[in-house]
């Protein structure tokens, strides 16, 4: 065996047994960062046929039958590759895991770290919560994907050369079309140029991939629970659901699914039959339609509450660090370094998609981007009391509402908020136009 297999099987069974042990330990965190630092120096981060020629070198001195076929050889070298990337990118989930239970900790969200792939083992976390949890993963992913974004105000000077005399032109590049027209104009003359796209580099609020898969999977398990929790409640109160739903369990299948989308299942048809739940009409099984349609109603409320509550848990985490961390401290915080220290108010709209329905704060995309400009000119105090106490002025709520919130002492920021409103509302003073552009809203 090749020392990099050697690194993967210590690798998998090192993660195997932080799943095991069943919580996050931040003491493993230098054990993963040297994992990662290895991996990634052995080459387990190169593309991917890079990697498959790697791994020719590796096992080049094998001499099974296997590696004496081409096609079996290809399938083992690819398989190899494939190992690797698999096995670095289930280290990364873990180790982002790992270092965003601290974040959860701090915002007041503990009880949300137990659901982190601590071992990044994702996909068994979400196929564990069934469909309605990868759903909500899956809302949450499109929701995240890095954009891009119109460019405005931006130029750039190109100089060409053609027919031996050196060309000098400055392209607007806040117009796709016209920037695209002027450097084919100019570029086509040497270089036959056919067609141009303006495009900025995609950007996204979470940057690291692996970051958001660990974010994004406790998030969708935890509200998939509550959720199913919240949905058994509401059952008690119908006898004939609770027990058709209890004869959807006995045969394995989770509750509110209608007999008639299920395959086979003959004997849970039969049953289905017997106590009344459904019928057969000309050889067609079909269920008692009042039944049928509150399952239907029952499993949108289930899915609704699914999404909802995974996107509440990373909008109120992503929240509690905008407002609770100067724009230094969000860079230098290392339970959340792939989320971006300072987005523009393009990127934070996600923050109004994810928004809770009751929430306090209105149009959070641009109160989190007024705050971040008001950092530059904050007063002397704590990050965590000054920010808090501006989200509260602009809500028109109290001290208290604000501890709450965000998880901070009240003390502090009831202390901060006389500060914050003269800094902001002083006629004259450094804050009045700032607050100009407040009243403007």
């Amino acid at each position: 065996m090749s020392d990099s297999l050697r690194l993967v099987a210590e690798v998998n069974g090192f993660l195997d047994s932080i799943d095991e042990q069943g919580r996050i330990d931040a003491d493993r965190v230098p054990q993963l960062e040297a994992y990662k630092a290895e991996m990634l120096e052995r080459g387990f981060g190169a593309p991917f046929l890079a990697m498959v020629a790697q791994a020719r070198a590796e096992l080049e001195d094998e001499t099974a039958d296997d590696m004496k076929d081409r096609s079996r050889q290809l399938k083992r070298l690819r398989y190899v590759a494939s190992l690797k990337k698999f096995t670095l990118n289930r280290l990364r989930v873990s180790l982002a895991a790992h270092r965003l239970a601290q974040a959860m900790q701090e915002s007041g969200r503990a009880n949300m770290a137990e659901y982190l792939p601590r071992g990044g083992s994702y996909v068994k976390a979400l196929s564990d919560g069934g469909e309605m949890a990868a759903e909500a993963y899956h809302y949450l992913m499109s929701l995240f994907l890095p954009r891009r974004f119109s460019i405005s105000a931006a130029s750039a000077v190109i100089k060409a050369v053609s027919g031996g005399q050196e060309e000098h032109k400055e392209v607007d590049l806040s117009n796709s079309e016209d920037a695209a027209h002027d450097l084919k104009e100019l570029l086509g003359k040497t270089k036959g140029v056919r067609e141009i796209a303006i495009a900025q580099k995609p950007k996204g609020l979470i940057r690291n991939h692996s970051t958001r898969v660990a974010l994004f999977t406790a998030a969708a398990v935890g509200a998939e629970k509550k959720a199913r929790q919240k949905m058994k409640e509401e059952e008690g109160t119908d006898a004939k659901l609770v027990a058709y739903n209890d004869l959807l369990r006995k045969h394995g299948i989770v509750p509110d699914v209608p007999v008639t989308a299920l395959e086979g299942m003959e004997a849970l048809r039969q049953e289905a039959l017997a106590g009344g739940f459904a019928q057969k009409v000309h050889g067609e099984l079909l269920m008692e339609e009042e039944l049928e349609l509150a399952l239907h109603k029952r499993r949108a409320k289930y899915r609704r509450l699914c999404i909802d509550g995974a996107g509440e848990t990373v909008y109120g985490l992503l929240t509690w660090y905008y407002v609770c961390f100067h724009a230094q401290g969000r860079k230098s915080y290392g339970a959340m370094p792939a989320v971006n220290a300072e987005p523009d108010e393009q990127l934070l709209h996600v923050m109004h998609e994810l928004q809770p329905a009751q929430d306090a704060l209105k149009h959070p995309d641009r109160m989190l981007a007024q705050k971040m400009a008001l950092e530059a000119r904050a007063p002397p105090l704590p990050s965590r009391a000054w920010g808090p106490a501006f989200m509260a002025l602009k809500s028109g709520q109290d001290a208290k509402w604000a501890a709450e919130y965000f998880h901070v002492e009240e003390e502090a920021v009831a202390q901060a908020m006389p500060v914050v409103e003269s800094l902001v509302s002083q006629p004259g003073g450094r804050g009045a136009k700032f607050l100009q552009g407040l009243k403007k809203e």
